[in-house]
């Protein structure tokens, strides 16, 4: 898959590409990084709150539910930074609906990582909700760009890994390695 880029005034950049990703199920990285499940909050809280919640389970940003647990919105620290902060405003005694991000860009888990990547990189956001293919309120995860990267770079390791024992002779693979790297869609060096 090829993914062209864009720069930051949303020009075509087709220095920046993204080719031949490898094919990582979404659900497979929310599972290896949300061992306790997605950090929220209710709509109804104080921006104040909103900080501390971030700031104790160490995240960018949370999703924002109602009282039905349905997605309503995102507030992360750059809502905080320009909506609050620089505008002068007490986080304790402003609300979180006033500043969070309502027009959210969503996946389902069927979404590939390279259409993820180019989501985000094309909206410039850093997070993004994963909801219910039949639900678009029912969250069921979330991503950042930090946790895609990971992927990225863990899988191409892996390519690398697999690639140096076969140039030297150790290519010993069960079948599993040999469907994994198979379901990667990776280049073939050999």
């Amino acid at each position: 898959m090829e993914v062209e880029a864009e720069d930051e005034d949303g020009e075509d950049n087709s220095s920046t590409m993204i080719k031949n990703l490898p094919s990582i199920p979404l659900m497979d990285i929310v599972n290896r990084k949300q061992k306790t499940g997605v950090v929220t909050i209710h709509q109804d809280k104080m921006v104040f709150d909103a900080i501390h919640v971030m700031n104790m389970h160490q995240v960018g940003a949370l999703m924002v539910l109602d009282d039905d647990a349905k997605l309503t919105g995102i507030i992360s620290e750059r809502d905080y930074l320009t909506k609050v902060a620089l505008r002068g405003l007490q986080s304790h005694n402003t609300p979180i609906q006033a500043i969070m991000s309502t027009d959210l860009i969503k996946v389902t888990p069927s979404e590939s990582l390279a259409d993820c990547l180019a989501l985000m990189t094309r909206h410039r956001i850093r997070h993004l909700p994963i909801v219910a293919p039949n639900d678009p309120y029912r969250l069921i995860g979330v991503v950042s760009i930090g946790d895609l990267v990971k992927s990225l770079i863990d899988s191409m390791n892996d390519n690398v890994n697999h690639l140096q024992h076969y140039v030297e002779g150790n290519y010993s693979y069960t079948n599993d390695t040999v469907m994994r790297m198979r379901n990667r869609r990776s280049p073939s060096y050999c």
